[in-house]
């Protein structure tokens, strides 16, 4: 209980290569926490490793597909890679 408290501290303080570190040592305990998969897919969010969160949050999708916590930093990479290959194909 005290690594997923941490984990958590250290996500809401924005120290999410810490929190990383603690998902990653709990996730062979709990594998398949969908709880332990969005927190890490928010923490690789906010690092801005945008390909390994939106893997993330798409496994955590197909896994749960009525679950909503997470999801709001989902729809930017669906609308900004659509915007992206919209400019491309019409450059």
């Amino acid at each position: 209980m005290r690594s997923f408290f941490l984990a958590s501290v250290y996500l809401d303080l924005q120290q999410n290569s810490d929190a990383l570190t603690l998902y990653r040592t709990l996730h062979p305990l709990f594998p398949h926490s969908d709880h332990i998969l969005a927190q890490t897919a928010t923490a690789h969010y906010n690092l801005r490793d945008f390909d390994e969160a939106e893997g993330l949050f798409e496994e955590l999708l197909r896994s749960d597909p009525y679950r909503l916590e997470g999801f709001f930093h989902l729809t930017p990479f669906h609308m900004i890679r659509k915007s992206i290959l919209l400019v491309w194909v019409t450059v």
